[in-house]
């Protein structure tokens, strides 16, 4: 093998060697989604129906009752402006004023409104009508991508961000991660089980949620890092 191409191949080695496993699955998950979001929204764009958003209504209409509607309205509510604002304001304060993590208390706010700018982006462009026939009661705005769905993954998944840094236990960090991710779902499912958003509706809506927070934080940490001030000592950023 030439010397040139070695040198370039232990280049692209070394890069990736400072990668850790949890880096490697976030940029396949990054890929992922945002591949699957772009597939989605190119057959929405012109026109283009899915035959599993009405096989989704069909099977939740065998699961209607008014136990599980209850249920679900409940879900459907910790996905909704009225929860998560009030949920943010008090991470916020919790951040700025007690825990005294300044950069928390911004990575919050950035994360969600910037989230919630894009929501709305992709609704003007799409708009896609609402699903006919709601189960309880007509939602407002348009239909894609679900806004329950991008923001609770925005949302939740940051604040399991959060709480991973600082939880050190595995087995504690995957307890969290399947809680978060379940609570995540049902949310996503609660939107089509009342009507009010095609199957394709939520899978868009995570996909954006996932791609914008991943995105999000690097940018962010990106940031943190070059306004961090420089320790004499060792010429590194210092923690604040």
């Amino acid at each position: 093998m030439p010397k040139s191409i070695q040198n370039k191949l232990s280049r692209f080695l070394k890069l990736f060697s400072f990668l850790s496993l949890e880096v490697f699955i976030l940029i396949f998950i990054f890929f992922v989604a945002l591949f699957v979001f772009i597939l989605i929204a190119k057959n929405i764009s012109i026109g283009n129906t899915y035959a599993f958003d009405e096989r989704a209504f069909l099977f939740v209409d065998t699961q209607v009752g008014n136990t599980q509607t209850n249920v679900m309205q409940f879900f459907t509510y910790l996905g909704s402006p009225s929860f998560l604002i009030p949920a943010n304001l008090l991470l916020i304060i919790w951040f700025l004023f007690i825990q005294k993590k300044r950069w928390f208390s911004i990575k919050i706010p950035t994360v969600v409104l910037s989230s919630l700018l894009l929501m709305l982006l992709l609704k003007f462009i799409f708009q896609r009508p609402r699903p006919i026939n709601p189960l309880i009661a007509e939602a407002a705005g348009f239909s894609f991508p679900s806004g329950h769905a991008l923001m609770s993954v925005s949302f939740y998944g940051l604040l399991l961000y959060i709480l991973f840094q600082h939880i050190k236990n595995t087995w504690w960090r995957l307890l969290l991660l399947i809680l978060i991710v379940s609570l995540i779902f049902i949310i996503g499912f609660s939107r089509i089980y009342l009507r009010v958003h095609y199957s394709s509706d939520v899978i868009a809506g995570f996909c954006v949620g996932i791609t914008w927070l991943i995105l999000s934080l690097w940018i962010l940490s990106k940031i943190e890092n070059y306004t961090k001030p420089i320790s004499p000592e060792n010429n590194e950023p210092v923690t604040q």
